[in-house]
């Protein structure tokens, strides 16, 4: 009984430590899409909702304005409501580490350079972050650091899930193959000719014209959320030597040619 008690409890407090980053009622078919802040989920997530919503027949397509009614956000709310389009099983918006919760997995990873430069304009725009660059990438609440925790913890994780990686280059140089590659190996059927259109619609000049069209019409917006979607940053040669310094072993396992 005292055995089966303390069981109980490591549960209950599991539970708890994961809680804010976990649906109310989580459940076992749940699709979560994760990654570290601003490596390209926006753009994955819609070229995934438009696929799932070209097959369900219905009219809708995805917008900066709309992308959460499609698929949840778990920082803006817990709740997460039934998923009404193919693939019926919900589908999940995410920037947690590992969290043991989360059975059926979709990562991804961009490389250090772009996802620095571009995590500290979107922070230093919606924020208010006030230091430089340099400082940014050595931050501890943002930083490299922050980044190689947050890679590891889902790449080298405590319990094994059901997992499938994306390169956010891949996607920007093939995202045919890309999103082909990751539907055969979810098990969802998508046709070759809705996976192409979705990718154009989802391109990054509709993109842009899309995020325009709300900062246009939200008047407490004063920043582009969608800027260069460039596959690689440019950095200068002493910040790129301390970002690989502080993430050489993942560099080296994703990205060896950086």
């Amino acid at each position: 009984m005292v055995k089966q008690g303390i069981y109980y409890l490591k549960e209950k407090l599991s539970h708890l430590a994961y809680r804010s980053t976990t649906p109310a009622v989580p459940r076992n078919n749940d699709l979560y899409i994760v990654e570290y802040p601003k490596s390209g989920i926006t753009w994955l997530t819609s070229i995934l909702a438009n696929c799932c919503l070209v097959e369900s027949g219905t009219n809708i397509r995805t917008t900066y304005y709309n992308l959460e009614q499609i698929i949840g956000d778990i920082h803006i709310n817990r709740d997460i409501a039934d998923n009404l389009i193919y693939p019926y099983y919900r589908l999940i918006k995410s920037h947690s580490t590992y969290n043991p919760f989360y059975r059926h997995v979709i990562y991804l990873i961009r490389n250090p350079y772009s996802v620095m430069k571009s995590y500290y304009h979107y922070i230093s725009n919606h924020d208010g972050y006030d230091g430089d660059l340099n400082k940014f990438v050595k931050s501890r609440k943002f930083g490299i650091d922050c980044w190689v925790r947050h890679v590891n913890s889902w790449t080298h994780p405590k319990k094994e899930m059901k997992f499938h990686l994306v390169r956010y280059e891949d996607l920007h140089d093939d995202a045919f193959s890309t999103m082909k590659t990751l539907f055969n190996n979810i098990g969802l059927n998508i046709s070759d000719d809705t996976i192409r259109s979705s990718i154009d619609y989802c391109s990054f000049e509709n993109m842009r014209s899309s995020d325009k069209l709300y900062r246009e019409n939200s008047p407490s917006r004063n920043y582009d959320f969608v800027r260069e979607g460039k596959a690689e940053a440019d950095l200068d040669d002493a910040l790129k030597s301390l970002i690989k310094s502080r993430a050489s072993d993942l560099i080296e396992q994703f990205y060896p040619d950086i």
